[in-house]
């Protein structure tokens, strides 16, 4: 047994088991060891193609048929984008999905890979939405307290540190409380989790409140404002919470009696609009200027949309209803003499300066979301010399590199003029470690509850019964606005 260097993918004179049992002295004494791979073979023992045509309704030969296409195939892909997550077990069907591209050496090639929800953003947003804002300053100051010295370490040595970085931002994310978990939150403060902790699901172990508990107490999640807070302010915008969200009734039952003050801004008039005691209309998309910041390696571009029509009624674009109340925030804040505040971290904030924090003191006109967009193009580093008069016209401009925000290095390739992306060829070609704790790609998850509920490694779970002996097999929610309706 010899511990493998994480921060590479150099194996050195090592040859990694793949098969085998064993022995290896610990602290505790010995114990009996076997590789993932032994584990995933006796897993994998019970589905036979015959044992999965039963659970799945399609054929043991075409199942035969299709794992002989995937294996002796120069490269194949799968694009599941957001859809097979919102199945109840959709992460353990993703799982096996990309346990099959990997098996069969279909990751980081060109024309390879499986693709659910990788995000490549044009990087000109984070200095402009960032620049000045306290925010900004309290996150950036603790980060450089925890790990500034590791990452100068890195980069006087020579070493990439994006890897560092990546691992630094997630396990300091619930700390950071940059956002917050949306789900958590209708969860604790809407009420849902009275309905989502019903005993329907027969393979959890406990109860539905003890995870979230747990959770919570671990600070593994977040939840803001937390559990023994009230909610008094909701503002809603690119949202329809009474529709998209799961049993949202429930919200209207134990949220809103909590709240003082429901804002929607909203291009209709929305299910959750219809609760609210102010509705700001907000301008369609052929109304205002607007540019699409982020996108995927499968569709490369950033699209922008000029203002083609005039506004219907008093509708505005969100940068101009941002900024107008911020400036009454300041007005108001200034004449009643209410400057700061203590903000949910605990450091001082200012209500008096609101305004002209946002603009940037008048850097960005109030009026003028077309400027914002200008200047979000023009500050990326990663759309080559694109600008906005020529995006304006051409509509769309394809992305140079991966860029300067991390959420765009889960790309982890170059982008090369004229060619299609490969993901993961850092990897795969670089040889640069995975963003992991083992530096490698990773399939078997021992965290407590993955093994408490036997999900450490890819496996099949029947969909829980609904409404009698009916399997729940989808919850959809993303859906903004539609109309249900029933016969007359």
């Amino acid at each position: 047994m010899e511990p493998i260097d994480t921060e590479t993918l150099e194996l050195g004179k090592s040859v990694p088991a793949l098969e085998g049992v064993f022995e290896v002295e610990t602290l505790a004494g010995k114990v009996r060891v076997q590789p993932v791979f032994e584990l995933l073979k006796a897993s994998l023992e019970a589905y036979t193609p015959e044992k999965a045509a039963t659970l799945c309704g399609v054929s043991a030969d075409l199942i035969r048929k299709l794992a002989r296409m995937i294996a002796k195939a120069k490269a194949a892909s799968n694009v599941a984008t957001l859809g097979v997550g919102k199945y109840y077990h959709g992460d353990l069907m993703m799982r096996a999905q990309i346990l099959v591209f990997t098996l069969a050496g279909h990751i980081g090639g060109k024309g390879t890979g499986y693709c659910s929800a990788g995000g490549l953003l044009a990087d000109g947003q984070s200095p402009v939405i960032l620049e000045g804002s306290h925010l900004s300053k309290e996150v950036l100051w603790a980060f450089a307290k925890e790990r500034g010295l590791q990452l100068a370490k890195g980069y006087l040595t020579g070493k990439d540190t994006r890897r560092s970085l990546q691992r630094a931002i997630a396990d300091g994310w619930t700390k950071a409380k940059v956002f917050s978990n949306s789900t958590l939150f209708w969860d604790i403060h809407g009420g849902i989790l009275d309905v989502s902790a019903r005993p329907c699901d027969p393979t959890l172990k406990r109860d539905v409140r003890a995870y979230v508990r747990e959770s919570l107490s671990k600070n593994w999640q977040l939840v803001e404002p937390p559990a023994s807070k009230q909610p008094k302010v909701l503002f809603s915008f690119a949202g329809n919470a009474l529709r998209r969200v799961r049993a949202g009734n429930r919200l209207r039952e134990v949220l809103w009696p909590k709240l003082d003050l429901v804002v929607v801004l909203d291009v209709r008039m929305s299910s959750t609009a219809q609760y609210a005691d102010y509705i700001l209309p907000v301008a369609g998309a052929y109304e205002k200027p607007n540019v699409v910041m982020n996108s995927s390696a499968n569709v490369p571009f950033i699209h922008a949309t000029a203002k083609a029509v005039a506004n219907v009624g008093e509708s505005k674009d969100e940068w101009e209803i941002a900024c107008l109340i911020a400036k009454k925030v300041q007005e108001r804040a200034r004449a009643a003499g209410t400057g700061a505040f203590v903000g949910r971290r605990g450091h001082a904030r200012n209500l008096d300066d609101a305004y002209d924090v946002l603009t940037r003191n008048g850097t960005f006109s109030d009026r003028d979301a077309e400027q914002l967009s200008q200047v979000l193009v023009e500050s990326s580093s990663n759309l080559g010399d694109a600008k906005w008069a020529d995006l304006k016209e051409n509509g769309f401009a394809r992305y140079s590199n991966v860029g300067k925000f991390p959420l765009s290095w889960g790309q982890a390739s170059e982008i090369a003029p004229g060619e299609t992306i490969a993901p993961y060829t850092w990897h795969t070609e670089k040889k640069e470690p995975w963003p992991t704790l083992s530096g490698r790609m990773q399939f078997y998850i021992d965290h407590d509850w993955y093994l408490e509920m036997g999900e450490a490694l890819p496996t099949h779970k029947d969909a829980p019964k609904a409404g009698g002996n009916y399997p729940l097999t989808m919850g959809g929610g993303h859906t903004r606005w539609s109309i249900h309706c029933s016969p007359a």
